[in-house]
């Protein structure tokens, strides 16, 4: 069975979308789960709730907290943008809090509850930090963790508790966020979206 086969064959065993990148010689370069993310920029990720489908820029300050990701969040050494990180072997990205690489988000149980609290611990290689995203159109993405259950904003909020969880894939509104460029304030939209 030749390579080409053999990763063809795993693609179709394995059913969850992995891309996979050659270099001229045919070796694999990077592959991943779900659609590219955004590398190499901070972004401030927003509820899709918080602004209109037709909105370009977003003004940061003008949105209620709990419709930002980083307000589930309580680490006041850490300015409130994240990055999508993935090593070019990983299947999975991770989404780091902060500009100082230490931080990302987790979930820190074995066994996930129907609407499970999402943390930020420092970086490791459990599967705990282990995301991807899917993008829906128009600059909304929904962000999956590896167990198929999506990040989503909890309208229920209680005192103690994060206003982003874990829960199951749903098509509700609260389930799509935008990526807010730190510096420009535009939202991301990916080039191939664009191009369609």
């Amino acid at each position: 069975m030749s390579f080409t086969v053999l990763v063809s064959f795993l693609l179709l065993f394995t059913g969850v979308g992995e891309k996979i990148a050659y270099d001229n010689s045919g070796l694999i370069t990077t592959y991943s789960v779900g659609d590219k993310a955004p590398t190499g920029q901070y972004f401030y990720i927003v509820s899709s709730m918080a602004v209109d489908s037709t909105s370009e820029n977003v003004e940061i300050d003008s949105i209620s907290k709990n419709l930002m990701l980083s307000s589930a969040f309580y680490n006041p050494q850490s300015d409130s943008v994240f990055r999508f990180d993935k090593d070019p072997y990983e299947l999975y990205y991770k989404i780091l809090l902060g500009r100082s690489y230490q931080s990302a988000i987790d979930v820190t149980t074995n066994t996930l509850q129907p609407c499970q609290s999402l943390s930020v611990n420092k970086i490791n290689y459990g599967s705990g930090q282990h995301f991807y995203l899917k993008h829906m159109g128009n600059g909304r993405y929904k962000i999956y963790h590896c167990s198929g259950k999506i990040v989503t904003i909890s309208l229920n909020k209680t005192n103690n508790s994060s206003n982003a969880i874990l829960t199951d894939d749903t098509d509700s509104p609260e389930s799509e966020w935008i990526f807010v460029d730190s510096g420009t304030l535009e939202i991301y939209k990916p080039l191939l979206a664009i191009i369609k």
